[in-house]
């Protein structure tokens, strides 16, 4: 056992190894993670008192618990293959005087500490507002307890196994990772239309418990586990606790041993390069922007990882629209009367769609991804201005060309106002601009040119973490802002011009600063 723990230890060492080269980054790490789980944290308490009379903290606490069980499950999908399986030192681990047990064992507790961290960073200060707020006894804190440890493992194995089984089909073709991008993308659309089509649709948003009730029920149903850690602190069921352990540790017994059997065959499987034919040679001569351009596009569309974690917010507006458009908006529209108290619910519509924009940022990995041919495309006769609009300018053909498709969709279907349509647009593309140039800084601040799979540059790198963050609150703030004051169109015109003024200064500020540190850059 003492072997595991080694492994274990060098699997979270290497994690951590980019923050320990510089104390500046593992204290701005810490600093940030203490700040946004206050943020979340008092978010979560004032919803919870909100809902105080309606009796439905515990619902809510559950209904994120349901929410980090699929986000556990999306997330072990994508990298499965990278961390559980085709990781870089394999060859090294492998050719240790270690059982294959205790390595498969390593890498499971690898991904469940991992999934186990994020939900402390970004669920946790939920459980901790309930915790708070409700002073529940000691029997429910250990039941929730227990229950926070336990509810990664199911999640982490169905999406480990899904992520195996799309990587092992997708390697049968030529277009692997297009495959592997649009099987991971239409399982997402298949959960989401088979969601909503057993939902009830008839629901009073008016009356937040039932929808919550109406909520836990339907999951309840299509995930049948979450109905006894959902009985379990409800109602102190210590029976359903007690199958919800059993199963858990079971499924992980059973998937551990299973995945042993296989290991090294399927590790071989998927390590083992196939050869690429039809080579064809065109002789063009094009511009270095454009090369830049397509050198970017291509690297974005070739990494179904770095593609999905980029643009999930797109991918979510657009399924809006589709919804929309086959559905009546009418509960959409409750729906958001009944979140905020605003005189004209319409007007947030422009600082929500830069939420999901905002959380589409490419720019935030794309100097990392380099790698180690970054000193080559230094001596390139490109200047830094030049390099840097590159990398922004896909990002922003990405976000404009699906703000141009989804928009007019929720302008027409909403009757909305000229104002307000026009707004739709502007707020959305000067808060894009903002948010790609931050990307941009940040990566420049924070470069990893030394990684072992694309996740590490696109889910755990300070750039992306703080570029998510920093997409997500703002809008959050901006809306609670506006829900409290009489004239929001004066307020949102207002906002207007500050994101034009601050698109203008950042843009200035990442070329100067682009200019020094790109020198030192290796």
């Amino acid at each position: 056992m003492s072997n595991f723990f080694r492994l274990l230890k060098i699997n979270v060492l290497s994690i951590l190894a980019p923050f320990k080269k510089k104390k500046l980054n593992f204290i701005l790490i810490i600093t940030l993670i203490i700040w946004t789980a206050s943020v979340l944290g008092g978010g979560s308490l004032y919803v919870m008192k909100k809902l105080a009379p309606f009796k439905a903290e515990a619902l809510v606490l559950l209904v994120f618990l349901f929410a980090y069980s699929i986000m556990t499950m999306l997330a072990s999908i994508k990298s499965s293959s990278s961390y559980l399986f085709n990781f870089k030192d394999y060859e090294n681990i492998m050719s240790l005087p270690i059982s294959r047990g205790v390595v498969v064992l390593s890498r499971i507790a690898n991904v469940y500490i991992s999934n186990l961290l994020a939900f402390l960073i970004m669920i946790g200060p939920a459980v901790a507002a309930y915790l708070y707020l409700l002073r529940p006894d000691i029997a429910s804190i250990l039941i929730i307890l227990l229950v926070v440890l336990l509810i990664p493992i199911i999640p982490m194995i169905i999406g480990s196994i899904l992520g195996v089984i799309i990587s092992y089909i997708s390697s049968f073709f030529k277009k692997s990772k297009f495959l592997t991008l649009a099987v991971n993308i239409a399982f997402i659309a298949l959960y989401l239309y088979f969601y909503n089509k057993f939902v009830n649709t008839e629901i009073d948003f008016s009356k937040v418990k039932s929808m919550l009730d109406l909520f836990l029920q339907s999951t309840n149903n299509k995930y049948p586990i979450a109905r006894y850690y959902t009985e379990a602190i409800l109602d102190k069921n210590i029976p359903s606790l007690i199958i919800f352990i059993l199963i858990s540790l079971a499924l992980l017994i059973g998937f551990f041993y299973g995945i042993k059997a296989i290991y090294l065959k399927l590790n071989t499987f998927l390590k083992t390069d196939r050869s690429k034919k039809h080579f064809n040679y065109k002789k063009e001569r094009v511009s270095p922007f454009r090369s830049l351009v397509l050198k970017e596009y291509r690297k974005l569309i070739s990494s179904p990882v770095y593609f999905i974690n980029s643009l999930f917010g797109l991918f979510l507006i657009l399924l809006l629209a589709i919804y929309l458009l086959i559905a009546n908006p009418k509960g959409f529209e409750l729906f958001l009367k009944s979140e905020f108290s605003i005189g004209n619910i319409y007007l947030i519509f422009p600082i929500l769609i830069s939420l999901l924009v905002a959380s589409s940022c490419t720019t935030s990995s794309s100097i990392s991804f380099e790698g180690k041919f970054f000193p080559m495309i230094k001596t390139l006769p490109i200047d830094v201005k030049t390099y840097l609009n590159s990398k922004l300018f896909v990002n922003l053909s990405i976000n404009f060309l699906v703000l141009f498709i989804t928009v007019p969709i929720i302008n027409y279907k909403f009757k909305l106002s000229f104002l307000v349509s026009s707004l739709n647009y502007l707020i959305p593309l000067l808060y894009t601009i903002f948010i790609a140039s931050l990307g941009l800084i940040l990566n420049l601040v924070w470069p990893k040119f030394n990684f072992d799979n694309d996740a590490q540059i696109t889910k755990q790198s300070l750039p992306a973490f703080i570029t998510t963050i920093v997409g997500f609150l703002v809008p959050m703030i901006l809306i609670f802002i506006s829900a409290e004051l009489k004239q929001t169109t004066t307020f949102m015109l207002g906002l207007t011009g500050v994101l034009l003024i601050f698109d203008i200064i950042i843009y200035v500020i990442l070329v100067n600063y682009a200019k020094r540190r790109m020198r030192y850059l290796e």
